[in-house]
């Protein structure tokens, strides 16, 4: 009987992971940050090799620096502009500093600096009024320095001034390219796709769902028997499995790179990795098992499989559209907790092999159920 069991958790598992392979390969969309017209950022703000823009009427009342981005302000920055290799377009206004190491300073018509401008080893073009930013390390000469220091009237004979050096032709520095944000319809593009992940994720565990109750009825039944008899007992065990589980397998990984014990345990720690992710999913089905019991009560019995697959996807499509609201928050904290929830009852049952709590239920519990509601009551 365990043989049979176990060669049916290994087709499920095989059949997750050719079912999810497709869905690891997305790529994640970049998103640049725009602060726009009527927008006040209150926060110091970092830019890494991304883009930064300010537009007319957007404030960022803090500091701004950038490693290798790119930052346009046409609104207002109230404090410093530090940049280390990046590109600044400047039509607005900065109440502080101006300071660039390397990279490009182009200062349009209006732009202001309410503090000191200095651009070093950068090139700049200006074509504001207001805005003096000399640059240093581009055009060094010896003898200004010199002259700064000693003034030529106290240069003696045995000191002759040195010859100044020929001035090199300015050469004019190309303008750096506009940068503009994504436009609404490639930001409609990306919020469709994340729509489009959503659901066909919700798709993929329903399906998956339809498999387990279908050749898992039993197992499936005790795991959802504890999940709605004993929730608390199950999350706390949940987290302590979630938290125990991956601290083991580090715990042997490393135990294998000290000693070299051999190849015989990686499979080992292979296998462990997969029966924790076999057991989150088929604790996630079961919470499904319990959502399909209370919604759709009339598709029990024979239909017991197809609940079960409605009410797994339904319960992924409604977090993950949680997930997608920016004005809602915690929704991974509660997702969290039910997958502890779901992991625990799988690991109290044992993949629902050993009832929990003792004593398991009526094979056909819908059915009993389904009879005593029919019975006339004293």
């Amino acid at each position: 009987m365990e043989t049979t069991i176990m060669k049916r958790i290994a087709i499920v598992l095989t059949l997750l992971i050719v079912l999810l392979a497709p869905s690891s390969m997305a790529l994640a969309a970049p998103h640049d940050r725009i602060i726009r017209d009527g927008d006040r950022v209150t926060e110091n703000i970092t830019v890494i090799d991304d883009v930064l823009i300010v537009e007319e009427g957007g404030v960022v009342d803090g500091d701004v620096t950038v490693f290798d981005g790119t930052v346009e302000i046409a609104g207002e920055v109230t404090g410093d502009v530090t940049v280390f290799g990046g590109d600044v377009i400047v039509s607005g206004a900065i109440d502080g500093d101006l300071v660039l190491f390397a990279g490009n300073l182009d200062l349009r018509p209006g732009a202001t600096v309410g503090g000191s401008c200095f651009s070093f080893g950068a090139s700049v073009n200006d074509e504001s009024d207001a805005v003096s930013c000399p640059t240093f390390g581009e055009h060094f000469i010896p003898g200004d320095v010199l002259g700064a220091i000693v003034p030529p009237e106290r240069l003696t004979p045995d000191r002759p001034t040195p010859p100044e050096p020929p001035v090199a032709p300015e050469v004019p520095t190309p303008r750096p390219p506009e940068v503009r944000g994504p436009s609404l319809t490639a930001r409609l593009g990306y919020f469709f796709l994340d729509v489009g992940e959503v659901v066909g994720r919700s798709l993929l565990l329903g399906i998956l769902a339809l498999i387990v109750a279908t050749v898992f009825p039993s197992q499936l039944q005790r795991v959802s028997y504890a999940i709605r008899r004993k929730p608390a007992a199950s999350g706390a065990v949940g987290i302590l499995t979630a938290i125990g589980g991956p601290s083991l397998i580090v715990l042997l990984l490393v135990v294998l790179a000290i000693t070299c014990v051999g190849l015989l345990l990686y499979p080992a720690v292979f296998l462990l990795a997969l029966a924790m992710l076999g057991a989150a999913l088929f604790g996630w089905v079961a919470l499904g098992d319990v959502l399909g019991r209370m919604l759709f009560r009339s598709l029990h019995g024979n239909s017991q499989p197809l609940a079960v697959a409605l009410g797994t996807a339904l319960l992924t499509l409604v977090f993950g559209g949680l997930g997608l609201l920016p004005f809602i928050w915690g929704e991974g904290l509660a997702i969290g907790l039910l997958v502890c929830v779901g992991l625990g009852a799988a690991a109290l049952t044992q993949f629902g092999t050993k009832p929990y709590p003792p004593g398991s239920p009526p094979e056909n519990s819908d059915k009993v159920e389904a009879t005593l509601k029919t019975m006339p009551s004293e």
